[in-house]
């Protein structure tokens, strides 16, 4: 497990000018184009074990972070990088995504986004719980808490056959689609809430990730997943930033503050709610 995730570091913690990335991935953000600069780098085991150490020194707890959803492109593509050479990984990447419908601005090999309706994603998420309890034992420390960075990309869901057999292709079909995305992320939730509970670990993730898909309908932001059916016997830290605020809602009906209701609804709810706010 640990050679995996070193093969995927070396590849997906690097960023130059290679167009069939097979020594990193393409450059962005304004990483240079030689593998140096921003966006390039990352931790080796004794690394991460010395900062966990000069942490728990000064009573500051580490939480490590894990885009699940959006956003996820290093992990898919090193993945797929170590099952190429021979490696024992599990594919992230949905080759049943439909090219026609994908948001503009994305990777043309649809890489970006991990699938929660496809079985390996829940097998993925077992496999970094795993190799973090055993990274932090190394350390001789106690994995206590896993963060989520990102939200489900909804465009994928929705033309993926992992999440509909026969993807939506009218205004129609597009509406009752987007109606079952929320019951996708609590069936979801349930599952990954399981593991956790297994391996005695603390859910961590945004605002979004807890709450629903709008469907226009039923199903809005301010919709919670009910901590008590879904991960009860553990805790769970809903991290609240200022992202509305220079994201607003896409309806002029909806006063922002209605957003800023949701870590409310959550605390109400049993989740523990920790509040960043940006400087403006």
């Amino acid at each position: 497990m640990i050679t995996v995730f070193v093969t995927i570091f070396q590849l997906a913690g690097k960023r130059c000018h290679d167009l069939t990335e097979k020594t990193c991935l393409l450059t962005q953000l304004g990483s240079n184009p030689d593998g140096t600069g921003k966006g390039n780098g990352h931790l080796s085991a004794a690394q991460f074990a010395e900062l966990l150490k000069y942490a728990d020194d000064r009573g500051v707890m580490i939480v490590p972070s894990v885009n699940i959803g959006d956003n996820a492109r290093a992990i898919i593509v090193g993945m797929e990088h170590v099952i190429q050479n021979g490696g024992q990984g599990i594919s992230l990447f949905d080759e049943t995504e439909v090219d026609d419908i994908r948001m503009t601005g994305r990777y043309p090999k649809k890489d970006s986004a991990i699938n929660p309706c496809r079985p390996q994603t829940v097998q993925f998420v077992e496999f970094i719980l795993k190799y973090l309890k055993n990274l932090y034992a190394t350390a001789g420390k106690e994995f206590t808490r896993l963060h989520f960075a990102s939200d489900f990309n909804t465009e994928q869901m929705m033309t993926s056959k992992h999440c509909f057999p026969t993807p939506p292709r009218n205004a129609t079909e597009l509406q009752a689609a987007r109606s079952r995305l929320t019951a996708i992320k609590a069936d979801f939730l349930a599952k990954i809430g399981t593991l956790f509970t297994l391996h005695n670990v603390d859910i961590s993730g945004t605002v979004d990730f807890f709450t629903g898909f709008p469907d226009n309908e039923f199903v809005s932001r301010m919709t919670i997943m009910d901590k008590s059916r879904r991960y009860p016997n553990i805790s769970a830290y809903a991290v609240n930033d200022d992202y509305m605020r220079f994201n607003p809602p896409a309806s002029p009906q909806m006063p922002m503050e209605i957003y800023s209701q949701r870590a409310q609804l959550l605390k109400n709810n049993g989740y523990n709610v920790i509040n960043l706010f940006s400087k403006l």
